[in-house]
């Protein structure tokens, strides 16, 4: 939705959920929730000790306030090591995101196959390479929903403050599998996959809106989308609707990456090469489409802070530095966004960017 431009001064410390008392932890936790400057931690890293001292140090002297960790992309990582991890953050006063990878799962389509999405030979759907066994499983399944919903509460009760779920949608890229007519869903029956997908939301707000956990403190809900479904409001083949996802989230994370658009996007033959035009023409008409519609909810962009040719071939590589990753939040900015997540796999981030 759309604010008054705030100065970054005015809450560039964040109190803590877990340092208010229940009442006061959740409406702070509403209300600050769009205010929050991350960088990710993936499960790559997650017990490297050098990196986590890495990401620690980006905190020094910056404007960043938070964190996401990966908890669960395919395995879950419920454990004391992380349960620790998510104190130590904490103890320096920042907020803790954890972020879900839901139906992309490798690990749940291997342990429960009965549930995994295939193509007509009985091959399992995967995204990508072979060796990279990224498999898919069924979006209409109660038992996948439930069993992404435990691992939530799982995820509270060792302290983190927002659960973000990412892949919650159908696939948009199987390597094997044909989108159209190959696929064999165990359970999904072919109906509208917007109706699907708004059934899946609901079901996840309706067991965690009310589940406060060990801490005793609501949680914030947040969804990964794609940056054309936030520009166009929907998006019929993945089966997301901004307006369903703005009824059940507390925020909406829009992944715009200018390396990621089609060639000629918005008029830019190279979208990769205009990061403010991009980000800008993305938030825009969804910004307005959340506000004419009256849905409080709040908007954190993910930024792309990595260097790569825009991956539909329409351009060489772009070299994205300060200049580049600051274009993204300055457009933000200037729609009154004030929170963004920092995502580079490797987890490596340009200090520079960031303010002071």
């Amino acid at each position: 939705m759309y604010r008054k431009h705030l100065n970054r001064r005015d809450f560039l410390f964040l109190i803590p959920a877990f340092l208010l008392k229940p009442t006061e932890a959740i409406s702070e936790s509403v209300s600050q929730s769009d205010k929050i400057r991350a960088a990710y931690l993936s499960v790559d890293h997650l017990y490297n000790p050098q990196k986590i001292e890495y990401i620690f140090s980006l905190f020094d002297g910056t404007e960043l306030n938070a964190v996401v960790i990966d908890f669960k992309v395919d395995k879950p990582q419920i454990n004391q090591s992380v349960k620790d991890l998510i104190t130590r953050f904490h103890q320096r006063g920042i907020y803790v995101i954890g972020r879900l990878v839901m139906f992309q799962d490798s690990y749940l389509a291997r342990t429960r196959p009965h549930l995994a999405i295939r193509n007509k030979n009985g091959d399992m759907c995967l995204s990508g390479r072979k060796t990279w066994q990224r498999y898919w499983v069924d979006m209409a399944s109660d038992e996948v929903i439930n069993y992404n919903v435990e691992i939530s509460k799982q995820g509270i009760d060792m302290g983190l403050d927002e659960i973000n779920f990412d892949y919650i949608r159908f696939p948009s890229d199987l390597s094997n599998c044909n989108l159209k007519n190959d696929i064999v869903y165990p359970v999904w029956n072919g109906h509208d996959r917007y109706q699907t997908m708004r059934r899946v939301f609901s079901t996840i707000r309706e067991h965690l809106n009310g589940y406060a956990g060990k801490n005793n403190t609501r949680v914030i809900l947040s969804i990964d989308i794609f940056g054309e479904v936030f520009a166009y409001g929907s998006e019929p083949g993945i089966g997301q609707k901004l307006s369903d996802i703005a009824e059940f989230f507390d925020v909406i994370c829009p992944m715009a990456y200018p390396s990621h658009y089609q060639c000629g996007e918005f008029g830019l033959r190279d979208p990769n090469a205009h990061p403010y035009a991009v980000y800008s023409k993305t938030l825009e008409p969804g910004l307005k489409r959340l506000r004419t519609s009256g849905f409080k909810v709040g908007v954190r962009p993910w930024i792309q802070d990595f260097s790569i040719a825009n991956i539909y071939g329409c351009g060489l590589v772009v070299f994205y530095g300060p200049k580049e990753i600051r274009a993204q939040i300055q457009a933000s900015e200037d729609l009154g966004v004030t929170g963004f997540m920092l995502w580079n796999a490797a987890n490596n981030y340009t200090k520079k960017a960031l303010m002071r």
